[in-house]
């Protein structure tokens, strides 16, 4: 409680004894104790609690008692009902910006139809809602840090020129009609993509390109990696639906093409090149 002034808590304290009638201890008494005793006056809506003690409890102690978060405003007990639910691993020493970026890749590489089967959890973390809503934050950032740059001064209104006599009155141009909306454009390509490590995607990958090393350059049938990938123990409650939809994700170009097709073989792209 280092950031907390020490006399303003035994004066909070105070104030809760005169006017509520409590008895609670001042001298003698460790920081932790006095802010302890705010936060139950608080939390329990203590009757006739003053609002200089709210004021000082929302001021002082309760940002000392809410756990840190990113920039995009997550906590990591969210993110790690978040990775429950994807079935991925987090590391217990990585930080609060390495997870969310994990989760981040970890959405983005999910095919629509494992996107459409998530579900909300207990503890109130709904992932398709936080996928959605990450996604909107990120964009606006993205378009707040590009416009300082592209504001320019409104240009000083002209005054309109004075009618001569006898002079005709020029007709206004007709209000352009209202452009449709855009159609959503399709995912961009991204040749360098790759799958989070840590991923089940990334592990499936890992499997296709050790199997493929194995079988002296012929292609891997789709049942043979599904096998594979059961047996290596691929982290995900239907290990082949999930092997079916990440191949078929980084074959596309917004995957990285990192699958090749041939025929209803299988390989990596880099066994191609």
């Amino acid at each position: 409680m280092k950031s907390v002034n020490f006399q303003g808590l035994k004066d909070a304290v105070a104030a809760i004894n005169k006017a509520c009638g409590t008895e609670i201890k001042i001298i003698s008494v460790k920081k932790e104790k006095l802010a302890d005793a705010i936060r139950i006056a608080v939390k329990d809506k203590l009757e006739n609690l003053p609002e200089s003690v709210k004021e000082f409890y929302e001021l002082n102690i309760k940002p000392i008692d809410e756990p840190p978060k990113t920039l995009l405003g997550n906590t990591m007990e969210d993110m790690l009902k978040l990775a429950g639910i994807l079935s991925v691993a987090v590391d217990d020493k990585a930080a609060l910006k390495d997870v969310e970026d994990m989760l981040l890749e970890h959405f983005d590489g999910l095919s629509q139809d494992d996107w459409d089967g998530l579900s909300v959890i207990d503890g109130g973390v709904d992932a398709q809602r936080w996928d959605s809503d990450m996604g909107a934050l990120i964009k606006k950032k993205l378009a707040e840090k590009k416009k300082p740059a592209e504001e320019k001064k409104p240009a000083e209104e002209k005054k309109p020129a004075e009618k001569k006599e006898g002079a005709e009155e020029e007709e206004k141009p007709a209000e352009e009609e209202k452009k449709p909306a855009e159609e959503k454009k399709p995912a961009e390509p991204r040749p360098n993509f790759k799958f989070g490590e840590g991923t089940n995607a990334a592990h499936i990958l890992e499997i296709l390109s050790t199997m493929f090393a194995n079988s002296k350059g012929e292609g891997i049938t789709m049942k043979d990696l599904q096998d594979a990938c059961v047996k290596a123990k691929v982290k995900s409650a239907n290990v082949k639906g999930r092997v079916v939809n990440v191949i078929k994700y980084a074959s596309l170009p917004e995957g990285g093409e990192q699958v090749v097709k041939e025929g209803s073989l299988i390989m990596p792209k880099t066994s191609i090149e």
